[in-house]
């Protein structure tokens, strides 16, 4: 039902009068007749008995007033109510980040905007490394703080702010743990310590030992870098983990050792392309 009608009706119900009702709904006396007479057909009833001299309320009009008046009253206070979440949302702000969000410059850039932005509702949630094209919740109030080894498509805006590689993380006593630099087809017989698929390593990790001639045994496939490093230090495998990821993690009889050939991540902010809230833009702005 058009609301627009249904003021009309309201403050001609109110004037008795097309020239003021006209003027308090900002249009002309033809517009009120049209709006009157199809909000009556809609209704299928008359809302006004009408004379040359003089326009009164039917019954039915009697009737049906206080119900029009309640729609439009609750019609303004929705519009009121969504222009306050509109406002909420314009100073809200969620990042999606991966896990290891602490090992990177990231984390100092989010606390430096909260500080200087405490005005700004900020919300950090942890998620896996999905590929882009496989998220959901990137929204005009949303960001996302992932790793990539591809740059995103035209379809993305982002930002670097750091990149890392991989390294091969041994015991301290293994054979090769005096080594500068590793091939990889050196590891080709040893039990493998690796990260899982939702982690976006696995992938790679297998792409570079495929490239070296073979595809390693993995004896573990969990997200839990810390249990990787105990599990190294018990001896019960060699991993494949990013370097920045593992700096002032390592027990003393861990080493890690670069590994050729690699891979170059690189540690972004993602938002879609298009508009986004004020809080989002604020974000956008801040990252050097």
């Amino acid at each position: 039902m058009d609301i627009q009608k249904l003021e009309t009706f309201i403050q001609l119900a109110e004037h008795l009068n097309y020239s003021k009702a006209a003027e308090e709904t900002y249009t002309t006396q033809g517009n009120v007749s049209k709006h009157i007479l199809a909000l009556e057909k809609e209704l299928t009833v008359n809302l006004f008995n009408r004379s040359k001299r003089q326009v009164t309320l039917s019954a039915a009009g009697h009737e049906l007033l206080p119900y029009a008046q309640e729609i439009v009253h609750q019609t303004h206070l929705m519009q009121e109510k969504a222009a306050q979440v509109k406002q909420r949302q314009q100073h809200s702000l969620t990042i999606y980040t991966i896990p290891t969000l602490i090992n990177y410059p990231a984390l100092e850039k989010i606390a430096t905007f909260r500080n200087q932005h405490p005005e700004v509702n900020l919300l950090l949630k942890e998620t896996e490394n999905e590929p882009l094209s496989a998220i959901r919740f990137f929204d005009e109030n949303t960001l996302f703080f992932t790793r990539l080894f591809q740059l995103p498509e035209h379809s993305f805006d982002y930002k670097i702010v750091d990149q890392d590689c991989f390294v091969a993380v041994l015991p301290a006593d293994h054979p090769l743990a005096e080594e500068k630099e590793l091939s990889l087809e050196r590891l080709e017989r040893e039990a493998f310590l690796l990260l899982g698929k939702e982690t976006g390593l696995l992938k790679p990790i297998l792409q570079l030992c495929q490239q070296s001639g073979f595809t390693p045994e993995n004896n573990y496939g969990g997200s839990r870098i810390d249990l990787i490093l105990n599990m190294i230090a018990s001896g019960l495998g060699i991993s494949l983990l990013m370097e920045k990821t593992i700096l002032g993690k390592l027990p003393e009889q861990i080493v890690y050792i670069p590994i050729v050939p690699n891979k170059l991540s690189h540690l972004c902010f993602v938002r879609k392309k298009g508009p986004h809230s004020t809080a989002n833009d604020l974000f956008w702005q801040s990252i050097e």
